[in-house]
């Protein structure tokens, strides 16, 4: 999981906002790992980090079912700050882009999850 926060780590709002994403709401790349966004606008990619009008802050990684026998070394591969323009090329060709109809959706599960285990509503 991912999660962002404001410099005195309270997170990011995150009922109707991508501000976190834990192991059943990312999307793994094909070969099962995960590439992750972190941006103020949205860029059409899977795993997009919102950061909710933030302009500093951290970032929390969450171990979720990493299975025993993966080193700790592995978990993440690298961390780097790349130009808008050039994050779809982080992900592989395979990869769908997220449109803006899809990424509605995507928040309206967000915003039912939440209900269903926070508020007792929803199906």
């Amino acid at each position: 999981g991912f999660q962002l926060a404001d410099p005195w780590g309270v997170a990011v709002r995150y009922v109707d906002r991508s501000g976190s994403l834990n192991n059943a709401q990312a999307e793994p790349n094909p070969d099962g790992t995960f590439t992750y966004v972190i941006s103020a606008d949205d860029p059409g990619v899977p795993n997009w980090l919102d950061t909710g009008g933030l302009d500093a802050g951290l970032f929390a990684i969450r171990w979720q079912q990493v299975p025993l026998t993966e080193p700790a070394d592995d978990a993440v591969r690298s961390a780097q700050r790349v130009p808008r323009r050039d994050v779809r090329s982080m992900f592989p060709s395979s990869v769908p882009l997220v449109d803006p109809a899809d990424r509605d959706r995507r928040r309206a599960r967000r915003r039912a999850a939440y209900e269903r285990r926070y508020l007792g509503s929803g199906a």
